[in-house]
């Protein structure tokens, strides 16, 4: 099974990335060289973080795959080990994040109210899995997949 992505963070992260680039572009000031730089550096940095965003889950004979950067960081963890998972549901609706602009072009729930499972191996493999990041029919296939695991290690 492998998810599909979700690009919507990523392609608001990318518009940010953009505006600070546009704006370094156009405001390059031979006596503001500093902060042009920093407004440069800001820029890559947002484009950086919506590219390693851009990822995706994938279960191949007992092993969880998480794919980010593009698909050129990869993770893996066994799930016929001993492991443990934590469900947490995060809100971050418009009263708990204001400059959460996403409100303004998406109606799906999923974006200011997500759950996040964190699954931590005996060894101290970290495998984060944020719905954000896939699509909601994908995030719950692999919320019931892990389950199962869980259920066949008790």
């Amino acid at each position: 099974m492998k998810t599909r992505i979700d690009k919507t963070i990523p392609s608001f992260s990318m518009v940010y990335g953009m505006f600070f680039i546009l704006l370094f572009l156009f405001s390059f000031n031979l006596n503001q060289i500093t902060i042009s730089i920093f407004w440069l550096f800001l820029g890559v940095l947002i484009m950086l973080f919506s590219l390693w965003r851009i990822g995706t889950f994938l279960i191949i004979d007992d092993k969880l795959i998480k794919s980010s950067f593009l698909c050129l960081y990869k993770k893996t963890i066994n799930l016929k080990d001993s492991f443990t998972y934590n469900k947490k549901i995060v809100n971050m609706n418009h009263f708990n994040n204001p400059l959460n602009i996403i409100k303004w072009f998406s109606n799906d729930n999923k974006y200011f109210i997500f759950r996040k499972v964190s699954i931590v191996t005996q060894n101290g493999r970290k495998i984060t899995i944020d719905e954000r990041s896939i699509k909601k029919e994908d995030f719950n296939i692999l919320y019931k997949t892990i389950k199962s695991y869980k259920k066949h290690q008790s």
